[in-house]
């Protein structure tokens, strides 16, 4: 966004500075020509002398109204620029609208952002108003789940968890044949102090 601006202030100056060095080379060229016309003068007529003037005036006023025009054309793109850059700032806080003013993302399609915003998954925030666990964890995308909600779903497909979030018997079992196994491997070792 400033470098467009920069680049039109640059061109601006520019144009300026060669309007003023026009202005200031035919000013001293004319007082060479004012030198060899004020020997010159006493030869011309008054009529000779007052159309001189008259075209001494007219470069002099188109010269000016050129340098009026620069600066107005200077002072427009400079506001063209800032206008602009006033656009592309508000289009950019629109982008940023889903963010506190800490930086702190409040964009419900995220899970950070759900959570920030609700203070609870969107899961959990399905179950606290009266969704079924399992229908809640089936229409939360894996995206917005966290780790231990995708452990929740992948325990109820596999018959470990109840749709209530209770142990199964099948789980049972396998706890007690786990707790059992693990009673005999710990006879069959032996301590080496480590």
């Amino acid at each position: 966004m400033n470098k467009p601006l920069t680049l039109t202030v640059t061109a601006l100056s520019a144009l300026l500075l060669t309007a003023c060095g026009s202005n200031s080379s035919k000013s001293a060229s004319s007082s060479k020509s004012d030198n060899s016309s004020s020997l010159a003068s006493s030869r011309k007529t008054k009529s000779e002398l007052k159309k001189e003037s008259i075209a001494k005036a007219n470069s002099k006023s188109l010269s000016e109204s050129k340098i009026k025009a620069s600066k107005d054309a200077a002072s427009q793109s400079i506001a063209d620029a800032q206008s602009a850059n006033a656009q592309s700032s508000s289009t950019q806080s629109d982008d940023k609208s889903d963010q506190s003013s800490s930086g702190i993302s409040m964009d419900e399609n995220t899970l950070t952002g759900f959570l920030n915003k609700y203070g609870e998954t969107p899961v959990a925030y399905k179950v606290q108003h009266g969704m079924p666990l399992q229908q809640a964890l089936n229409s939360t995308p894996v995206e917005m789940k966290t780790s231990g909600e995708i452990q929740d779903s992948w325990l109820i497909q596999q018959g470990l968890m109840n749709p209530d979030g209770s142990d199964t018997q099948k789980a049972k079992d396998l706890e007690n044949q786990n707790s059992t196994d693990s009673d005999d491997t710990s006879d069959d070792d032996t301590d080496d102090g480590y």
